[in-house]
């Protein structure tokens, strides 16, 4: 029943309530609105869940007060901005429900540190960690105490706190943090020794990330200099503190400072066995920043002072690349065929060229593309080089719209039997060409070969073309007929021509999926799901209950996920039980109802990771696609997306691919947070939007990112107005590669400039993030509310 979440002392009160307000007329069961506002929370519905919880205290006050509702109507209105409501409630939480105090405490805390009170928030913290020390709010309120200090200036009271907290710290990462900040904090108090010495601690270690690496590089250049713009204090250095300190700056793209260390080595150190490497690597910064010509200007020094060294070779074909970029034909090309004369059997020839007969396309000269095409493929007769020579002549013939000819370069590909991972593109491109030479059969035939599993972009490229056929074609018979029952049935779901079709078609197709194991999966545990009555009914007499798990049953009774989540991994942790499945399901539910749903999409790809490549979407039971394809942060989402009027269903899409929804997540080349930007591109945009005290800090922001990458997006969709598979392929490689690849295919098709896409990694991200908009496009409408699927 309902009170059985309750102390036990306070039960028969409520119980007397219940049987009070049975009578009225007037009010709601409080069980139900209790639901409602379980279900408002999941859906992120802030204004709902306000309106749901004022009901509750209103017509059921002390349910309202006794179960803690307060806590997730404070939670409500500080999400839609209302602090006033939002601390009245959390200190309501703490009076009344003792249980949830060290977390209202802590949410206390945060309202005062964004007012700027850090002595306000102090309080607060100490508060949550005097209420619970166990809990994952009082984890939290120890780590912040000690910064707070520091970012008041009391530098003792700082050092006290981190000393006095590090009893209680197991992860890695957190006690690396706190290291960093004491040797921030003794580095303040003229303890220069033994911050040095902490710094060197945290940098030497190889388990730590590039955020803590550049935060002792800076530690240690505030100690040498005073502050962190050390120009004059880098002739203090020796060369591996130089190198090493360029490494960390160039890998967070901080290019400026990384440069200033590579050329203090270079200058300093001329015959320093490093100096090779600093200056290719000063080449490559410059080239990240898309500044060409300073990027072939230091690559050309590294082959005219160290032509034997081992980057030589790598220098002279990036050259090549940054002549190419500058659109100086003549001078790539010299470089691409030297390196290809220079370097036999160096797996960058074949590569070469490629550059060197993508180059003459793009300087309009498709006979020399050709002739290089055909020398590449005098060198490498078969294999995977030749099936990509073939290709380049098959796209570069597609270009011209000579489709017989492009028809033979293709066909040649299919014979040469390795395509490199373009077989699905390349049969794709096949089947248009076969359709501009009206052979619509051999069409229909190449297009089925194609498996349209739900990550496969092409086939569902080669479904739309089979259906666009089959109701152009009126009564003549192009379907194909499987050789099993399962293609037979595929066969006809792929070319049906009315959604009465399609959803026979489908109907059929499940139904003899369902008999074969290798289309069988498992769905989500269903007790793993949904409120959990075997750790929500707790006997709060029983104190032997762990009380991690209280508060997980208290938090996901009120519909406070995030906080549920918390307690509920920290419980299974002390009991080594976080292996199990459906422990690993109930923790991921739980934060995928706190819109942090990275566990959820994980668990299920794992479970569909397995099935047929040719099983459709549509087949697919509609709860998985859903996991799979969730719509996490809606409100920011829905917001800064119509604020720039891009779809937010594309948002959505790029969010997937880039972080799988994690908020904090900063992958190898810097880019950090849910849209995953790097400093320099962030801060360009924080611009365009009038924000001015942007931090690297704030990118790990939902808020901020989705608001900037919104922005960003809506730039890109400018420059490619109705062409997000081109948006997709600039947001990943730059908006000045895709201009390229656009003009190489001659086609605003999106088949043919992705096929022009050089980068496998490129490649692969636009494909998959146009396979998530098409599934996104059938799960939810512009509003992101779901849309029926047709069963």
């Amino acid at each position: 029943m309902f009170v059985s979440l309750m102390p036990l002392a306070k039960a028969l009160p409520v119980i007397s309530l219940f049987l009070a307000l049975a009578a009225s007329v007037e009010s709601r069961d409080p069980k139900l609105i209790a639901k409602e506002i379980r279900e408002a929370s999941a859906a992120a519905d802030h204004p709902a869940v306000i309106a749901l919880c004022e009901e509750l205290r209103r017509d059921h006050n002390e349910v309202f007060s006794w179960n803690g509702f307060s806590y997730v109507l404070g939670k409500a209105y500080e999400n839609v901005g209302d602090a006033g409501r939002a601390s009245s409630n959390y200190l309501q939480a703490a009076e009344n429900h003792p249980l949830l105090a060290s977390y209202a405490f802590w949410r206390l805390s945060r309202l005062q540190r964004r007012s700027g009170n850090l002595p306000a928030e102090r309080l607060f913290l100490l508060e949550s960690l005097i209420r619970d020390d166990l809990s994952g709010a009082a984890k939290a309120a120890n780590k912040r105490l000690s910064r707070s200090y520091f970012e008041s200036g009391n530098l003792d009271s700082a050092a006290m706190s981190i000393n006095s907290g590090w009893g209680t710290k197991s992860p890695v990462l957190w006690l690396a943090d706190d290291q960093v900040l004491l040797a921030d904090i003794l580095a303040a108090l003229g303890n220069t020794q033994r911050a040095v010495k902490l710094y060197w601690a945290v940098r030497t270690d190889t388990r730590n990330g590039d955020d803590l690496d550049l935060a002792t590089v800076e530690g240690l250049a505030r100690l040498r200099s005073g502050n962190s713009d050390f120009t004059e204090s880098l002739a203090d250095l020796d060369p591996n503190a130089l190198f090493g300190n360029g490494e960390v700056y160039q890998s967070n793209r901080l290019f400026e400072k990384a440069r200033a260390h590579y050329k203090a080595l270079y200058e300093n150190f001329p015959d320093n066995s490093r100096v090779p490497e600093s200056l290719f690597a000063i080449g490559r910064g410059y080239a990240q920043r898309r500044d060409h010509k300073n990027a072939a200007e230091w690559y050309e020094r590294l082959l005219d002072e160290y032509p034997e060294n081992d980057l030589a070779a790598e220098a002279l074909y990036q050259a090549g690349n940054a002549f190419a970029a500058m659109g100086e034909t003549e001078e790539s090309s010299r470089r691409f065929q030297q390196f290809i004369e220079e370097n036999e059997g160096s797996e960058r020839v074949p590569s070469a060229y490629l550059n060197l007969i993508d180059l003459y396309r793009d300087a309009g000269l498709a006979s020399e593309a050709i002739s290089w095409a055909d020398k590449m493929l005098a060198e490498f007769p078969s294999g995977e080089e030749a099936a990509s020579a073939h290709f380049a002549k098959a796209r570069t013939h597609l270009s011209q719209e000579d489709w017989n000819i492009a028809l033979m370069d293709l066909l040649q590909l299919e014979a040469n039997g390795s395509g490199s991972g373009v077989s699905g593109e390349a049969l794709f491109l096949k089947g248009l060409v076969l359709e501009k030479l009206n052979r619509k059969q051999d069409a229909v035939s190449t297009y089925l070969k194609i498996p349209a599993g739900f990550k496969n972009f092409h086939g569902w490229l080669a479904t739309k073309r089979l259906r666009e056929i089959s109701q152009s074609s009126g009564s003549e018979k192009l379907r194909s007929t499987g050789q099993s029952e399962i293609e037979t049935a595929l066969a006809n779901f792929r070319s049906a021509s009315t959604e009465e079709e399609i959803k026979n078609s489908l109907s059929v197709l499940r139904s003899a999926a369902s008999s074969k194991t290798e289309y069988k999966t498992r769905e989500a545990s269903k007790s793993g799901f949904g409120p959990k009555r075997e750790y929500r009914r707790i006997k709060f007499t029983e104190r032997e209950q762990p009380e991690n798990l209280d508060l997980a049953a208290e938090f996901e009774f009120i519909g406070a996920f995030t906080e549920a989540a918390i307690e509920f991994q920290i419980h299974e942790g002390k009991t080594g039980r976080t292996d199990s499945e459906d422990q690993r399901e109930l923790i991921a539910d739980l934060r995928k109802k706190a819109g942090m749903v990275t566990g959820s999409v994980a668990l299920a790809e794992g479970r569909w990771s397995k099935i047929p490549a040719d099983y459709p979407a549509e087949a697919m039971p509609e709860s998985e696609l859903r996991l799979l394809f969730p719509a996490p942060f809606k409100s920011y989402v829905l917001k800064y997306s119509k604020a720039e009027r891009i779809d937010p269903r594309f948002v959505l899409s790029i969010m997937r691919q880039e972080s799988r929804f994690e908020a904090d997540v900063k992958s190898i080349a810097a880019a950090r947070g849910l849209m995953q930007f790097i400093p320099s591109t962030a801060s360009e945009i924080a611009g365009e939007l009038g924000i001015d005290d942007y931090s690297q800090e704030d990118l790990y922001d939902p808020a901020f990112s989705i608001r900037i990458g919104s922005r960003y997006l809506s730039n890109l969709f400018r420059l490619f107005p109705d062409q997000p598979a081109a948006v997709a392929a600039s947001y990943n490689a730059g908006e000045d590669r895709m201009e390229r690849w656009l003009s190489r295919a001659n086609s605003n098709d999106p088949a043919r400039y992705i096929a022009e896409i050089r980068f496998a990694q490129t490649r692969d991200y636009v494909v998959k993030v146009m396979n998530n908009y098409r599934i996104y496009q059938m799960l939810y409408d512009e509003n992101l509310e779901p849309l029926p699927m047709s069963r």
